[in-house]
């Protein structure tokens, strides 16, 4: 998880299990996220503990639980990796690697990134969202705050607190009669209905992050085309992100690397002022 200039106090023990906690990083709406040490490997880690008003919640304890699992199982380099989880002095918690940088939100906002560097951390995101859903996995909360940008610039997708597994040979765990993710970036399906969201719902909140990235603006009714934002940004751009943010599921990119290849086409296709290359694999 990223470092904030913003220090806060630690739990009120200074480990948890066999971590050593230095700082408060973040946090949510169940839990707390923490820059800790991890003395047997001297590296430092991140730890997400939940919160102490919380655990004694069957319903919370088991979505948090199930959230370290989800993760666990999905073994990307843009994903964040979970290195442990357990319970301590009645803290619940769990373990990941370590991002020594900042959220996308907060990225933009302190380095000015250019369309190809920008296009290119959409593009690992999409590629560990092609994985994900390959694995039966749908992240339902995609943006900015829950991308994590390395000082390479290299995308991590974190917080899968709401993730939907879709798995035909057990019931799904997650609660589908409550409206769940952050209303920006929700595809129109999402919002009328949890049950009946598919990957194209990730490759929707993609499209919201990628408008969000290339104009500084979010995509509201009839949005401007990105093509106008930059004389970097060529037209053929302009249908790709059209085609991610139609309002039928059936009318977007089927899956999260037909996006992916549609893009770089698209800057390929535009003669944009750099090159858009594509030199890792899914």
């Amino acid at each position: 998880m990223p470092v904030t200039p913003q220090t806060q106090a630690p739990p009120s023990s200074s480990k948890v299990g066999d971590y050593e906690i230095v700082r408060k990083i973040g946090s949510g709406g169940i839990a707390e996220v923490y820059l800790a040490r991890q003395p047997s490997l001297d590296r430092p880690v991140a730890i997400k503990i939940l919160s102490a008003r919380l655990t004694d919640d069957t319903d919370v304890r088991r979505r948090f639980d199930r959230e370290a699992l989800t993760i666990a199982r999905l073994q990307h380099p843009n994903i964040v990796h979970v290195i442990d989880r357990g319970v301590a002095d009645g803290r619940y918690y769990f373990v990941m690697h370590f991002v020594d940088g900042d959220d996308l939100r907060s990225l933009v906002r302190t380095r000015k990134l250019n369309v190809v560097e920008k296009v290119d951390i959409v593009v690992q995101c999409l590629k560990a969202l092609d994985y994900a859903h390959k694995n039966g996995v749908i992240h339902r909360d995609m943006k900015p705050a829950n991308i994590l940008v390395d000082q390479d610039l290299n995308a991590h997708v974190a917080d899968f607190g709401i993730a939907q597994l879709v798995d035909p040979d057990r019931a799904e765990n997650t609660s589908t009669a409550v409206i769940m993710g952050t209303p920006a970036y929700m595809s129109p399906e999402q919002k009328v209905s949890t049950a009946n969201v598919t990957q194209t719902t990730d490759i929707y909140s993609m499209g919201v992050v990628l408008y969000e990235l290339l104009t500084g603006e979010k995509p509201q009714g009839h949005f401007r085309p990105v093509s106008r934002s930059s004389a970097d940004i060529p037209q053929a751009l302009d249908e790709v992100i059209y085609k991610a943010l139609a309002q039928h599921p059936e009318d977007r990119d089927a899956t999260a690397v037909e996006f992916k290849d549609a893009m770089l086409a698209a800057l390929t296709r535009g003669g944009s002022a750099v090159d858009a290359q594509d030199n890792s694999t899914i």
